[in-house]
C-alpha cells in the first residue's frame, strides 16, 4: 500500500463556507480555524491517483529493459485502456483482494469518523441491557406447565449475544443506521464485533462496549495493511490560507457551490468510483 498524504494548503483569503443549516455542516467555525476540502480537491487527487497508476504500471512493465521498442509503448497505452474498460464494467469486483480489503477499509474508516457513534454506542449499550435483563427475570419467573417452552427461553437467556438472532439483526440496524450508505455492515462483520462482547463474561447481562471501537480500529489497520494500491490521505488542517468564519461542512462531506456533498456528485461519470475509495477524507 501506497499513501499520499494530502494537506489543503491554499494562501489569500479563501471563502468556502457553507450553508449553517446545511444538515451535513458543522458548528460555527472562528476566522482561520478550518481548512475546506472542495470538490475541486477531489478532482485534483483523482488526477494524481491516475498518474500514480500509470506510473506504476510503467516502471512495472520496463524494470528489466532496457531498450524500449514503440510496440512495448503501444502494449502499454492497450493495457490502460483495457484496465478502464474493465474498471467501467466490474465497479465492484469482490474477487479482487486488494478491491475487497479497500472496501472494508472504508466501512470502518467512515463509521468511526462518525462523531456521535460512540456516545449512541454507550447508549445502546444501557438499552440493551436493561432490555435483557428483564427478559431474564421475566424466564425466571415464568410459570408454565410445559418445560419445553420454559428450557427454550432459559437457554436463549444464557445463549452469547452473537449467537441470538434478534441481538445480531438489532446490532447490525444500529451499526447501519451510522455507517455509510455504501458502506453497510453485513452479518459476518457484526458478529464479530458482538464477539468482542461475549469475550467478558461477568458482564453478560451489564454489557460493556468500550472493546467494540478498539476492535474496528484493528480491523481498519488490518484492512489497510492489505491495500496494494496508492491512497491519498486529505485532511483540512495546517492551513495557510486565511478562512472566514462561518460553518463548514462535517467529515466525509464536500464543498460545492456552498453545499456539502459526497465526494460522489464531484465527479462525471466517466471517472470510475474505484478512485474515491482511495481518498481517504478526515
Amino acid at each position: 500500500m501506497y499513501v499520499i498524504g494530502v494537506t489543503v494548503l491554499l494562501f489569500g483569503i479563501a471563502d468556502a463556507r457553507v450553508y449553517c443549516q446545511d444538515k451535513h455542516a458543522g458548528g460555527w467555525k472562528p476566522l482561520g480555524n478550518t481548512c475546506q476540502i472542495t470538490c475541486s480537491t477531489i478532482v485534483t487527487a483523482i488526477e494524481k491517483l491516475k498518474i500514480s497508476d500509470y506510473d506504476h504500471l510503467i516502471e512495472e512493465t520496463f524494470k528489466n529493459k532496457i531498450n524500449v521498442s514503440n510496440n512495448d509503448i503501444y502494449n502499454i497505452g492497450q493495457e490502460l485502456i483495457l484496465n478502464n474498460i474493465e474498471r467501467k464494467s466490474y465497479p465492484i469486483c469482490s474477487h479482487n483482494d486488494t478491491r475487497t480489503h479497500l472496501v472494508l477499509y472504508n466501512t470502518y474508516h467512515r463509521l468511526l469518523s462518525d462523531e456521535h457513534f460512540p456516545a449512541a454506542l454507550e447508549k445502546l449499550a444501557g438499552k440493551m441491557t436493561v432490555r435483557l435483563t428483564a427478559e431474564c427475570e421475566n424466564t425466571k419467573s415464568y410459570k408454565t406447565s410445559d418445560d419445553f417452552y420454559k428450557k427454550f427461553y432459559q437457554e436463549k437467556c444464557r445463549r452469547k449475544l452473537s449467537k441470538r438472532a434478534d441481538v445480531l439483526a438489532h446490532f447490525k440496524k444500529f451499526l447501519n443506521r451510522h455507517a455509510d450508505l455504501k458502506y453497510q455492515f453485513d452479518d459476518k462483520m457484526t458478529r464479530e464485533i458482538l464477539e468482542t462482547v461475549d469475550r467478558d463474561q461477568t458482564r453478560r447481562l451489564n454489557l460493556d462496549f468500550t472493546n467494540v471501537i478498539p476492535h474496528m480500529k484493528t480491523a481498519l489497520r488490518y484492512h489497510e495493511a492489505r491495500i496494494n494500491k496508492k491512497l491519498i490521505r486529505l485532511k483540512g488542517t495546517m492551513c495557510l490560507t486565511i478562512y472566514l468564519p462561518g460553518c463548514y461542512c462535517k467529515v466525509g462531506y464536500v464543498e460545492n457551490h456552498g453545499q456539502c456533498v459526497k465526494p460522489e456528485v464531484c465527479i462525471s461519470k466517466e471517472m470510475n468510483e474505484e478512485y474515491l475509495e482511495r481518498i481517504i477524507l478526515y
